[in-house]
């Protein structure tokens, strides 16, 4: 059997109150090892920590989603911050900017995310795009070690292109650093 990692699940929601032990069984027994939490406020953060206390499968990222910015996005990016240097999450996310639902507060959306790119850098996360990830690691003395993958076809290989080109067309318009490293 295949094992699998359900890489966003917002499974600590009160929506799942009444059958988050059922689904995240019923993940369990398809093969899903692990279930990434990306966090959307300040609000939701001690649920999706009360379910990874619960669900060891249950993995916590943090982040202000951009749906949730608002005016006194700050507020919650300093709460964000705080909870960074109390412990280890697995990413930064949910963040990025959303012009799907809402242009209100599309300013406060870019620089609430330029922000949070910022402490995926000093702390070592991955950066989530549709079908893609790139993961930055500081190692030492202002050195990274990175990694990016991406969803495609079965044996796809680089040629003619290149890995190289490859590389910048996927991730060259994502966020600082990124585009340093292609």
């Amino acid at each position: 059997m295949l094992n699998w990692i359900d890489t966003h699940a917002h499974i600590y929601a009160k929506e799942f109150d009444d059958d988050r032990s059922a689904a995240i069984d019923r993940a369990m027994e398809i093969g899903v090892e692990k279930i990434i939490m990306p966090n959307v406020d300040d609000e939701s953060i001690d649920r999706m920590l009360e379910t990874e206390m619960k669900y060891p499968a249950c993995i916590p990222a943090i982040g202000l989603h951009p749906c949730y910015v608002k005016k006194n996005f700050e507020k919650n990016l300093y709460q964000i911050e705080d909870w960074l240097n109390q412990r280890n999450f697995c990413a930064i996310g949910e963040i990025g900017t959303d012009l799907y639902w809402d242009k209100t507060f599309w300013p406060e959306q870019q620089e609430a995310f330029r922000i949070q790119t910022e402490f995926a850098i000093g702390h070592g996360s991955e950066t989530m795009g549709k079908g893609q990830r790139v993961g930055i690691v500081p190692i030492k003395d202002g050195v990274y070690g990175w990694w990016a993958t991406c969803n495609e076809e079965y044996m796809q290989d680089d040629e003619p292109e290149g890995t190289r080109n490859k590389l910048k067309r996927l991730f060259g318009d994502w966020h600082h650093p990124i585009p340093t490293f292609m």
